[in-house]
């Protein structure tokens, strides 16, 4: 048995103890108490019950205050475990929405690639069926058109020469008339200047295509300062078709270039003019595009001169 039942039990009997005084059922004879017993009751019993209330009250708060700390326990367990739940959820959702960004970029760079795939199917589709007209042309033997006139004598036969007959070739381009290669390049000349990508594109194509020298100053200006990448990618294309060694070094810039695109072009025209390969993969970061800027300006630093020679273009100011 508890000390708390212990002590309600005391207290039961001291209470009916108290009550049997009082009433005079305690006392022989049913006779009355004297008046100051009924009055103030035995002081004895008052004492009794005095001590059970103090014990009772004490075990009573004892109790309380435990009871009390233990809900105070439990409200800091609860709101431990309230924050608990909300860092989780918060977790669970900053991860979903990664995860879902995530799939979406894959998403992309796969439908990138499978866009790629086919355009190069096709691309190898008409190499094959070009190599294939290719080789039948070759392997045709040569025809021999013999005018036959009539009433007249038959036609010599036509003697090889030493060489061996001769190979078909492709059709040559028909040749522009000089008045409309002027007009062309006065144009080039005009939009050159423009920044409009409509107007820029076809300017930067008759640069290259007539060889404009003057104008490599604008297009180094393009590929450095241009706003939209594929004006920059453009002009990279021309100068390494043109095989402008003043563009080296603003190739090997542009080969950190925010844009993939622009980058991997200064790469091809890099290698167009100088025949150096700085093996950077197509997919290559920042970190192996500043490599191989570099590496491009170390080698251009001992060749310079070489390739400078080979193209025909001396160094302005003299040297090289």
């Amino acid at each position: 048995m508890s000390k708390f039942v212990v002590l309600l039990a005391l207290y039961a009997a001291a209470v009916s103890t108290f009550l049997l005084v009082q009433t005079g059922k305690g006392l022989p004879g049913g006779a009355q108490p004297a008046a100051t017993a009924s009055q103030d009751g035995h002081p004895d019993l008052r004492k009794l019950m005095h001590e059970a209330r103090q014990l009772m009250s004490a075990e009573i708060k004892g109790r309380q205050k435990t009871i009390d700390l233990r809900l105070s326990r439990f409200d800091q367990l609860q709101g431990k475990i309230e924050e608990g739940l909300a860092a989780v959820q918060e977790m669970t959702e900053g991860a979903a929405d990664a995860n879902y960004g995530k799939l979406e970029t894959l998403e992309e760079i796969v439908e990138g690639f499978g866009k790629a795939t086919a355009e190069l199917g096709g691309i190898r589709a008409e190499f094959t069926g070009l190599e294939k007209r290719m080789t039948e042309l070759e392997a045709r033997p040569p025809q021999v058109i013999r005018e036959i006139v009539k009433g007249g004598p038959a036609a010599a036969p036509v003697k090889k020469g030493p060489v061996g007959p001769k190979r078909p070739s492709l059709p040559e381009a028909p040749k522009k008339a000089p008045q409309v290669m002027a007009a062309e390049i006065a144009k080039a000349r005009t939009d050159i200047l423009s920044d409009d990508l409509e107007i820029l594109f076809p300017a930067i194509e008759k640069v290259r295509e007539y060889r404009i020298m003057s104008l490599v100053p604008r297009l180094l200006e393009i590929l450095a300062k241009h706003k939209d990448e594929f004006g920059r990618t453009a002009s990279a294309a021309a100068l390494g078709k043109m095989r402008v060694a003043d563009a080296v070094l603003p190739l090997a810039e542009a080969l950190v270039d925010k844009s993939d695109l622009v980058a991997q072009q200064a790469n091809r025209s890099i290698r167009q003019i100088t025949e150096f390969n700085t093996e950077l993969p197509a997919t290559a970061g920042i970190r192996k595009r500043r490599a191989a800027r570099g590496k491009v300006k170390e080698w251009w630093r001992s060749h310079e001169a070489e390739v400078r020679q080979r193209l025909g273009q001396p160094k302005l100011g003299g040297g090289g």
